[in-house]
């Protein structure tokens, strides 16, 4: 995993600019948003022209734009090379848990968002205790690969049953017995993005975590009225 603090950038990508202030902010899902996951897709996007707008855009109206994406900072690191050449002014990443500002050409953990996470009272122990619940409710729950994994963050597969439904519900009922700051978010896996067919992904992390979350907690940090933020 690409740690922040190792963070080197490709000298053919450049990152945008901060404005002098911010009045906007613009928020993107990475993966089939910015990015498509098949590769005949991707030589047929505008994403060179996107770039080129953003940048404009970012001087002009006093914008900054990020992604708020699914995978963890490595991941997203890797999917751009060879695809971006325009860094955004932060990253929020593994599912909104994790967020980055860039500085000087590399990217910094948000201290008011690590803070934010330590203040929940969440840990990674509670996860385990979890899927060790949801084990003995026979659940099984299989762990997805490392670009899906976070500082704050562990994702796991559910594989569809005939009652499908009901098990997810149970699955939801057994956090609810335990006395701890976590969420677990439960949505049916999209293949397009490369997930297995006929599975649920299952998302652990802090309670005070989410993409929708993360998005108010930046508008909020730069005092940026709801009004003048987008996501896509």
């Amino acid at each position: 995993m690409i740690a922040y603090e190792k963070f080197r950038k490709k000298s053919c990508m450049i990152f945008c600019k901060w404005p002098r202030k911010i009045d906007n902010i613009i928020f993107f899902d990475f993966d089939e948003t910015i990015r498509p996951f098949a590769i005949e897709d991707r030589n047929r996007t505008a994403i060179k022209e996107l770039e080129m707008m953003l940048h404009k855009i970012s001087s002009e109206f006093n914008t900054i734009f990020g992604w708020i994406s699914g995978s963890n900072f490595s991941s997203l690191i890797e999917k751009s090379n060879d695809y971006i050449s325009l860094y955004p002014h932060f990253i929020g990443s593994s599912l909104g848990s994790e967020l980055v500002f860039s500085k000087n050409d590399s990217y910094n953990a948000s201290i008011g968002w690590d803070h934010h996470i330590k203040q929940s009272g969440f840990r990674l122990d509670q996860v385990d205790d979890f899927v060790r619940r949801a084990g003995m409710e026979g659940f099984n729950l299989t762990p997805q690969d490392d670009a899906y994994q976070g500082r704050h963050k562990r994702s796991y597969y559910f594989y569809e049953a005939p009652s499908a439904a009901n098990h997810l519900t149970a699955l939801g009922l057994v956090n609810c017995n335990t006395e701890s700051n976590l969420s677990v978010f439960v949505t049916r896996c999209n293949p397009a993005a490369g997930d297995p067919e006929g599975a649920y992904d299952v998302d652990l992390l802090p309670s005070c975590a989410s993409k929708g979350k993360q998005c108010k907690f930046i508008t909020k940090l730069f005092s940026t009225d709801r009004r003048n933020t987008i996501a896509f």
